[in-house]
């Protein structure tokens, strides 16, 4: 299957075009690594003078085409089986041990949850509104970290490396995972491409600007989960953003780590295990 970036003529905007597509077929084929490889190269001269927001949307589509189809099979847990569905609890176990095991023996479970609506009025009154300025002042600091840091460009090999080691945690708001996107861009040159748009044009895609968010239990707070203060919410961010991030990271405790910037006492947060020094003294 090939990926082309295409006009659509309707509403003037670029967008992926599968050829060759197999129809009504459920089985999901195996693309070669070198098939891979060939048509994200096809993308990427495809998007050469495109801003950031363009070039996440060709990402997002080309994904949502290349996504294989999930078929799900009934287990198979023999003749007789238990009430309680074994498999069902295997995967619960995987997921939240804790979370299981406290389901199973009727142990404070999170069952009890505060109603939507105290959800939304306590995180409302509580956090701050973002605005268009705060990404304004974020550009600045992009820019400025581009000629005092030395971020001329993010290679393919830099966002590989954050690719590979990336856990498949549940995705943002595009619902990409680390996964679709080593599936998409086996060699790290198309977002390697993106990132470099962002770093020359200042531009920050729309998409990273929104994020997901659940509420975790605390684990100190068992048998009060129908509180509001129970909980704690946090942010599912996009996965292109994390990696982006995480490259930008890593350069700057290198750079900093370089140039001495920390007390020698500063051991928490930084490359070098030193907590077990602090803990000795």
């Amino acid at each position: 299957d090939n990926i082309l970036p295409k006009m659509d003529e309707s509403t003037n905007k670029m967008k992926p075009v599968l050829t060759n597509k197999v129809s009504n077929s459920n089985t999901s084929v195996k693309i070669p690594l070198n098939k891979k490889i060939e048509n994200c190269n096809r993308i990427v001269e495809s998007i050469k003078y495109l801003n950031p927001d363009q070039i996440m949307k060709i990402i997002e589509d080309a994904i949502q085409i290349n996504k294989p189809k999930i078929i799900t099979r009934k287990p198979f847990l023999g003749k007789k089986s238990n009430k309680i569905n074994s498999y069902k609890i295997r995967q619960m176990f995987n997921k939240d041990m804790k979370g299981t095991v406290n389901k199973i023996l009727n142990l404070g479970t999170n069952d009890t949850k505060p109603k939507i609506q105290d959800i939304i009025n306590h995180f409302t009154q509580s956090s701050k509104d973002v605005n268009d300025t705060d990404f304004e002042k974020i550009k600045g600091v992009i820019k400025r970290a581009n000629s005092s840091l030395g971020i001329d460009s993010i290679s393919a090999k830099e966002v590989l490396y954050e690719l590979m080691k990336a856990d498949n945690t549940t995705p943002g708001s595009d619902n990409i995972t680390y996964r679709d996107l080593l599936n998409l861009d086996p060699k790290g040159e198309l977002l390697s491409h993106l990132y470099n748009r962002i770093i020359s044009t200042g531009e920050i895609p729309t998409g990273w600007k929104s994020y997901k968010s659940t509420l975790i239990p605390k684990q100190d707070k068992e048998g009060q989960y129908h509180l509001i203060n129970s909980w704690r919410p946090i942010a599912l961010l996009c996965t292109t953003y994390k990696i982006f991030a995480s490259i930008l990271s890593r350069r700057l405790k290198s750079w900093v780590d370089e140039n001495s910037l920390l007390h020698i006492g500063q051991k928490g947060g930084t490359e070098h295990e030193g907590c077990i020094e602090h803990a000795a003294v």
